[in-house]
């Protein structure tokens, strides 16, 4: 699997990333395969970071990617439709 860090320094005092934080650093990793299990983002997440993020926030980053490259779920309807 390809690196997907954004940058290879985080703040060891950060307690826990957020979504935003976390959708920036899986971004290419979900634009090269939109259908990645939220599972896989999470085990990639724990390997290159060392931070044990619940599956809903990793979840909720996944979606703010997907909303980021086509849109809502409607806006995407729409487009196709």
């Amino acid at each position: 699997m390809s690196h997907i860090c954004v940058s290879t320094f985080v703040k060891k005092d950060h307690y826990q990333p957020d979504a935003n934080f976390i959708a920036n650093v899986i971004s290419t990793l979900v634009m090269n395969k939109l259908s990645i299990m939220v599972a896989s983002i999470h085990n990639e997440i724990k390997l290159h970071y060392k931070y044990n993020i619940s599956y809903e926030k990793t979840w909720v980053a996944k979606q703010k990617v997907i909303k980021n490259l086509i849109g809502s779920h409607e806006e995407f309807l729409r487009k196709i439709t």
